[in-house]
């Protein structure tokens, strides 16, 4: 509802308001980024994710699932309130740093499907012993 009034507020700046994007078109945005802001808060965000696997830095509410997943200062930068000086504030801090792209790769791959399914997995096996150890 508020993009029109947005994009005339955009106007002149080097914004660009995209609306739907195709899967196969996300990849090319998150590599020609500098970084992904996420102002909201999520339960676990799959954005920040994406876009530290493309090595991009993330700027983000530092509430929700960006807790568990952006590491501040290494893959991104936290800001606590979701203010426009707050925003601007993490902004201009991620400006002032660099980030190891590579780095940031590592730290997403952690979240993998498969490094993600080896977790589970010696979870519920952990329970399972400590569960027959108290039956016996």
């Amino acid at each position: 509802p508020d993009r029109q009034r947005l994009q005339l507020a955009a106007a002149g700046a080097n914004v660009t308001f995209l609306g739907t994007v195709r899967e196969d078109s996300l990849l090319d945005l998150y590599a020609g980024c500098k970084a992904l802001l996420h102002p909201q808060e999520e339960d676990y965000g799959l954005a920040p994710l994406e876009s530290m696997a493309s090595g991009r830095p993330v700027v983000a509410y530092a509430m929700g699932g960006a807790n568990e997943t952006v590491v501040d200062g290494v893959t991104g930068i936290f800001f606590a309130e979701q203010s426009v000086d707050s925003l601007i504030g993490a902004v201009e801090t991620l400006e002032a740093r660099s980030f190891d792209s590579e780095r940031i790769r590592a730290h997403a791959s952690k979240f993998a499907i498969a490094p993600f399914c080896d977790r589970v997995e010696s979870f519920l096996e952990e329970c399972l012993a400590s569960f027959r150890a108290e039956r016996e």
